[in-house]
């Protein structure tokens, strides 16, 4: 396999595992505190630090989304074979010698 296809997905999976962990690590720790608030004290708390939870989650929840997509990409583009061969998808006309050449005339 091609070094930058092993590279994007371990990157890919490197990602996504943060993104879970920082999830569960949310509903373990965070959610049963919030729970256990009374509501006027939880809208006030979530109103003094919402900021660093987008902060924290939207880079993070980005970035294991694009990676993944970019792991997609790219190994749809391997089994195809452009990551193969790219030399003969930018040749003008590749494309028509192609169909020529598997034509059998009878």
């Amino acid at each position: 396999m091609n070094l930058m296809i092993e590279m994007v997905l371990f990157l890919s999976a490197g990602g996504l595992g943060l993104f879970v962990g920082a999830l569960l690590t949310e509903a373990v720790v965070l959610v049963p505190m919030w729970r256990s608030l009374r509501p006027p004290e939880f809208f006030m708390l979530h109103a003094a630090h919402a900021h660093r939870l987008y902060g924290f989650f939207a880079p993070l929840t980005a970035a294991a989304t694009f990676l993944a997509v970019a792991a997609s990409r790219t190994l749809l583009a391997s089994w195809q074979g452009r990551l193969e061969k790219p030399h003969q998808h930018w040749l003008p006309g590749h494309c028509e010698r192609e169909r020529s050449d598997s034509a059998v005339p009878f």
